[in-house]
């Protein structure tokens, strides 16, 4: 398979409204083996409390993680 790498940037959103830009994720797939790297800097966030939900396209499919 090679390498593959992108950069997908990552939003806040507030009562389902895109808000800021609070950061990126790096995702690098080498080899069958897929490393996902989150860079976020999320202001008044108490430990604990985010949520994320990521989402896995494959081919012409998708499913949710």
């Amino acid at each position: 398979m090679g390498y593959r790498r992108f950069i997908a940037y990552v939003y806040e959103y507030r009562k389902g409204k895109k808000e800021d830009n609070c950061g990126f994720v790096k995702v690098e797939v080498r080899n069958h083996m897929c490393a996902i790297e989150p860079h976020l800097q999320v202001g008044n966030l108490a430990a604990g409390e985010a949520v994320s939900y990521t989402h896995l396209r494959a081919h012409e499919t998708s499913q949710d993680l």
